[in-house]
C-alpha cells in the first residue's frame, strides 16, 4: 500500500461473488495498492478446493451467527 504497487496479499475481505460466496470475509489472493484492496483474485482450483472454501465461508459465517453478529 505504501508505494502504490498493486501487490498480491492474502488479505482478508468481505467476498461478492467470488467462488459463488457472498457476505463472509475471508483471506483470498488480493491485489492491494495505495487505495487499498483493488481485486481479489480468483485463481483456477480445483472443484475440492471450492467445496473446501465454501464450506470454510459457512462455517465461519455460522459462528459468526452464533455470536450474534
Amino acid at each position: 500500500m505504501l508505494y502504490d504497487e498493486n501487490g498480491v496479499l492474502p488479505v482478508s475481505s468481505l467476498l461478492d461473488g467470488q467462488y459463488g460466496i457472498d457476505d463472509v470475509c475471508l483471506s483470498l489472493p488480493t491485489i492491494v495498492n495505495g487505495h487499498g484492496i483493488d481485486t481479489v483474485l480468483e485463481a483456477s482450483i480445483a472443484d475440492e478446493e471450492v467445496d473446501g472454501l465454501r464450506h470454510s465461508a459457512h462455517t465461519v459465517r455460522e459462528v459468526a451467527r452464533s455470536l450474534g453478529l
